[in-house]
């Protein structure tokens, strides 16, 4: 019959391939509906001559009333309706199983998610990595908004610095393996604008963990429809991310007649100190604030050059990421709070995220973690405000004419390295050597950043790998 439709009257019941909607679907199945009736028929012989099919019209021995007015309507809207009923009947009770895909799926198989989300109800998944709305009315979506924002701030940045890094520090910067001799330098992405986009996986990890930490501290205000994911954090990433999640909140205003003061907290070296506002009835904030600012203002940099010091929330999103990365897994990598949060992103709306696009997914998370780790190393250097006033001046056309105001602390590899000669009058002078930003970024590098390291990005590394192949 449907040979027939088609080649004869030039009717199919679907009018374009691949997956149809509901509404289309039903559509298309009423159309087929109308398309033939059902009729009562018999066979005088079984085979042979005059084994055709006879129409028997009145089967009850009279005529059939002709059906109501608007009664295929009613049939679209029923199924509709039905299905729909089902698809949500269904979608309570989906929990991920621990076996569901795992034996004949490799990918699913070597990545783990499915035992690790085993009893995740379906919907929570996405609701646990899904963008904050721009104006949440609770105070944890708020301080999941402020934290969404502030890792893009932080991208933004990092981006800008790798791009005014020079060749060595992008080479060291890209390394996967120990002792790998590269020819392509990390690069960063053409369009400025696009990193936007390209930050949402590290958005999505940091929301993950804000709302199931808010959770587990009784502080969450969504309604889930199963169990929570359980992980661990490290001392240090539970310390860095209570650093981030208190400096979300917002700051009360003291009582009338306290004044405020200013007490330092933790300092990043170079990047500026980490404040925190207290308040006490009848003290002046003056000598606090002065001996707690003072030690920034002596250097008198420009104020394009100031503007590159980053704000206590930004340094404390990006120290909390780079505790995510510096981790080693000691029996098994869903010890890690980013290898967990990463098997969530590998759920879409209703099935497995495809292979092609988790693998562009990783590569995103990758790109961007080099991209923090040469940001975190420009800090740890204790010349760092320079290096950014020598970024300034280039851009700026001004580094030949006003080079010789730079205060650049130039130093030798090898202080200790005698003259040929060999005159006993030069005495050799030892400098200390501090280890600079090309020194942290190898050592950060070879830490936690390649393979062999046994921590979250090899994980990462490993899956991408693994899908590409």
């Amino acid at each position: 019959m449907q040979k027939h439709w088609r080649e004869i009257h030039q009717w199919s019941q679907h009018t374009r391939r691949g997956r149809v909607g509901p509404r289309e679907k039903a559509q298309g199945e009423a159309e087929l509906a109308r398309s033939f009736a059902e009729v009562s028929w018999q066979q005088v012989f079984p085979s042979g001559k005059g084994s055709y099919y006879i129409h028997i019209q009145y089967p009850n021995g009279r005529q059939s009333p002709p059906p109501p007015a608007g009664h295929t309507e009613q049939v679209v809207d029923y199924m509709i309706a039905t299905w729909e009923q089902a698809q949500a009947a269904r979608g309570q009770e989906a929990v991920i199983e621990a076996d569901q895909a795992t034996d004949v799926n490799p990918w699913l198989r070597t990545t783990g998610w499915a035992r690790y989300l085993q009893e995740v109800h379906q919907q929570d998944l996405p609701q646990l990595v899904e963008a904050p709305t721009e104006d949440p009315q609770s105070a944890t979506e708020q301080a999941v908004r402020v934290i969404w924002d502030t890792m893009e701030q932080v991208a933004r940045r990092s981006q800008q610095t790798v791009q005014r890094c020079g060749a060595g520090i992008c080479m060291e910067a890209v390394c996967t393996e120990p002792g790998q001799t590269l020819y392509h330098p990390l690069l960063v992405y053409m369009n400025e604008t696009s990193i936007q986009k390209y930050v949402q996986p590290w958005q999505q990890i940091l929301t993950f963990i804000a709302r199931t930490q808010a959770e587990q501290a009784q502080q969450g205000s969504r309604e889930w429809q199963g169990l929570l994911l359980v992980y661990s954090m490290t001392r240090r990433q539970r310390q860095k991310w209570q650093t981030l999640w208190q400096l979300t909140m917002p700051v009360p205003s003291p009582p009338r007649g306290w004044q405020t003061r200013i007490r330092v907290v933790t300092r990043f070296p170079g990047a500026g100190r980490m404040l925190e506002e207290t308040a006490s009835p009848g003290s002046s904030s003056k000598s606090s604030t002065e001996s707690s600012t003072g030690e920034e203002e002596e250097e008198g940099y420009p104020a394009a050059v100031e503007a590159w010091r980053m704000s206590p929330i930004k340094q404390a999103c990006l120290e909390f990421c780079i505790k995510l990365l510096n981790q080693h897994h000691q029996t098994h990598e869903y010890e890690s709070a980013l290898v967990c949060a990463m098997a969530v992103q590998g759920w879409g709306e209703a099935s497995w995220r495809d292979l092609e696009n988790y693998i562009s997914l990783i590569s995103h998370v990758v790109k961007l973690a080099r991209f923090m780790v040469v940001q975190k190393a420009l800090w740890l250097d204790p010349h760092a405000m320079h290096i950014i006033y020598m970024w300034h001046l280039q851009e700026q056309k001004q580094a030949r004419s006003t080079a010789a105001a730079i205060s650049w602390p130039l130093a030798s590899t090898d202080d200790q390295l005698g003259d040929i000669n060999g005159d006993p009058t030069n005495a050799r002078i030892s400098v200390e050597r501090k280890e600079s930003f090309h020194d942290r970024v190898k050592q950060i590098v070879s830490s936690f950043m390649i393979r062999g390291t046994h921590g979250p990005l090899q994980t990462l590394l490993d899956w991408r790998i693994y899908g590409l192949k």
